[in-house]
C-alpha cells in the first residue's frame, strides 16, 4: 500500500513538471496554425471568394487564441484578422469593438496598441466619421507616445487638416504637435529619447515653413549641448537652415569655419568640410572648394560614403574648370570605392549626358553605348534586390536616350513583371498599350524627362 501511494506520488510529480504544464505560447501557436490553415483550406474550396458563413467560421477559429491564450501576441494578431473580417462583411460595429479590445488588452506593449488604435481610426476616417478618428489618434498620442506610430501621429493629422483645406485646423494641429513634441523632449532632456523626438519638431517647422523657429531652436540647442558631438550637430543644423532655407550662406560658412577651427579631427568634422566645401562652389572659390573636399576624403574611413560626396564635389570644380579627365577620374573613383551605390551605379549615364551637355555628340554617343552595355550586362547578371530597381531603371533611361523605342518598350514589361508594386512602371506600361505607335517615343521621352524617374544625387546639407 506504502509502495503504492509512493508511486503515485512520483507519478503526479513527474506530470506536474512536464506534461501537465500549460504553456500559453504554445498554445496560441497552436490554436493560430490551425485557424490559419482553415483559412486556406476555405480560400482555396472558394476561389470565387468567401461568404459571410465562411468569414463567421474563420471568426470563431480565430477567437480561439483569444480564448487560450489573451496576454499572448498571437492573440492580438488574431483579434486584427477578426477586425479586417468584421470589414469585409460589412460589420464596421464589431470591428470597431474589436480594435478597442486590442488597445486596451495590450496596454504593456505599446506598438500593439498603438497599431490597434491607428486601425481603428482609419477605419472611422474611411467612413467620414472624423471626430472619432481623432480621439483615436489623440489616444495614440497621450498612450503610446514614442511608438512609431505614436511619433508620426501629430504629423500626421497636421497633413490630414492639410489635404482637406482646413487652414485653422491645420494650425490648431501645428500648435499642438509643437507643444507635444516639446514636452517629450523636455520630459527625457538628456537622453536619446529626445534626439529621438526632435526630427519630428523640426518636421512642424517646416511643414510652417517656419525656418526662423527652426533657427531659434537650433540656437537653443547649441546652449544646452556639452558634448562634442552633440555641439556639432546642432550647428550643422543651424548652418544648414542658415544656407538652404534663410539664404544667408555667409553666415553658415562662419559656423563650418568655426567648427573645424574648434573640432579639427573630430569624426563629424569631415561633414562640416564637405559642406563648407559646396558653399565655396556656389560662390565659385574653387580653391577653397577643392582644399575642403579633399581634405574630407582624405580623413574619412575607406567605407564612408560620404567620399562620395567629396568626389562628385570635386568633379563637379574639374568640369567648371573644363578638365574632363579629371573629373572623369572622381567617378571611376566612386565606382571603385563603392560599386554598388547608386551614385556609383548612375557614373556610365552620368558620363555620356556630360557629353552630350558639352554637345561632344561622338563622345556622348560612344558613351552612351557603353552605359547600356554595362547595364545590360548588369540586368543579366540578375543583381541583387538593393541594385535591381536603380539597374533596371537605368538601363530603361538609356535605351530611352538612344531613342531605341522597341527595346525600351520590351525592358519597361520586364521591369513591370519585377516590381509590380512600382506605379510609375505599370502606368507608363497600360497608357503604351493604348496609344498610336507614332506616339511611343514621345511617352517614352516624357517619362524620362519626369525628375522623379531618375535616383537623385544631392549634396549633404
Amino acid at each position: 500500500m506504502k509502495t503504492t501511494i509512493a508511486y503515485s506520488c512520483l507519478i503526479w510529480s513527474v506530470l506536474a513538471i512536464t506534461g501537465c504544464s500549460f504553456d500559453p505560447g504554445y498554445e496560441a501557436e497552436k490554436a493560430f496554425w490551425e485557424a490559419d490553415q482553415l483559412g486556406r483550406s476555405l480560400a482555396a474550396a472558394h476561389p470565387d471568394g468567401l461568404e459571410e458563413k465562411q468569414y463567421l467560421e474563420l471568426i470563431r477559429a480565430f477567437g480561439q487564441v483569444v480564448e487560450v491564450a489573451p496576454a499572448e501576441t498571437l492573440a492580438a494578431e488574431a483579434q486584427f484578422r477578426i477586425a479586417q473580417m468584421y470589414i469585409t462583411i460589412g460589420n464596421l460595429e464589431s470591428a470597431h469593438t474589436t480594435l478597442n479590445s486590442i488597445f486596451k488588452e495590450f496596454q504593456e506593449d505599446k506598438e500593439i496598441a498603438a497599431r490597434a488604435a491607428f486601425s481603428n481610426g482609419k477605419l472611422y476616417q474611411a467612413n467620414g466619421e472624423i471626430e472619432p478618428a481623432m480621439r483615436q489618434y489623440q489616444a495614440i498620442m497621450q498612450n503610446c507616445p514614442l511608438t512609431s506610430i505614436g511619433l508620426e501621429m501629430p504629423i500626421y493629422i497636421i497633413l490630414y487638416y492639410q489635404q482637406q483645406g482646413d487652414q485653422d485646423r491645420t494650425r490648431s494641429a501645428s500648435s499642438q504637435a509643437r507643444k507635444h513634441y516639446q514636452n517629450l523632449m523636455n520630459a527625457y532632456a538628456g537622453t536619446s529619447v529626445a534626439k529621438k523626438v526632435r526630427p519630428y519638431l523640426l518636421r512642424v517647422f517646416e511643414l510652417e515653413n517656419a525656418w526662423a523657429d527652426m533657427l531659434d531652436f537650433w540656437t537653443a540647442e547649441i546652449k544646452k549641448q556639452i558634448n562634442r558631438t552633440d555641439i556639432i550637430e546642432a550647428n550643422l543644423g543651424k548652418a544648414s537652415v542658415l544656407a538652404t532655407r534663410l539664404d544667408q550662406p555667409a553666415e553658415a560658412k562662419e559656423i563650418y569655419e568655426s567648427l573645424i577651427a574648434r573640432f579639427p579631427t573630430e569624426p563629424m568634422t569631415a561633414l562640416v568640410r564637405v559642406r563648407l566645401a559646396y558653399l565655396e562652389v556656389a560662390d565659385s572659390n574653387w580653391d577653397k572648394a577643392r582644399q575642403y573636399f579633399s581634405r574630407a576624403w582624405q580623413d574619412l574611413p575607406a567605407d564612408n560614403p560620404l567620399r562620395i560626396n567629396s568626389y562628385l564635389g570635386l568633379a563637379m570644380i574639374e568640369r567648371k574648370q573644363k578638365n574632363d579627365r579629371a573629373a572623369f577620374d572622381y567617378y571611376d573613383r566612386i565606382q571603385a570605392e563603392f560599386p554598388n551605390n547608386s551614385t556609383a551605379l548612375q557614373v556610365p549615364l552620368i558620363k555620356y549626358l556630360h557629353h552630350q551637355n558639352v554637345n561632344q555628340p561622338a563622345k556622348a554617343e560612344e558613351a552612351l553605348q557603353a552605359a547600356i552595355e554595362t547595364y545590360r550586362s548588369q540586368w543579366l547578371d540578375k543583381p541583387s534586390a538593393d541594385t535591381a530597381p536603380i539597374v533596371g531603371q537605368l538601363l530603361l533611361q538609356c535605351l530611352i536616350q538612344q531613342k531605341d523605342w522597341s527595346a525600351a518598350a520590351t525592358h519597361l514589361e520586364v521591369l513591370t513583371k519585377r516590381f509590380p508594386e512600382e506605379a510609375r512602371y505599370n502606368k507608363l506600361f497600360t497608357a503604351l498599350q493604348t496609344i498610336d505607335p507614332s506616339d511611343l517615343g514621345r511617352a517614352l521621352q516624357d517619362f524620362s524627362n519626369n525628375p522623379q524617374s531618375m535616383p537623385a544625387m544631392q549634396p549633404p546639407r
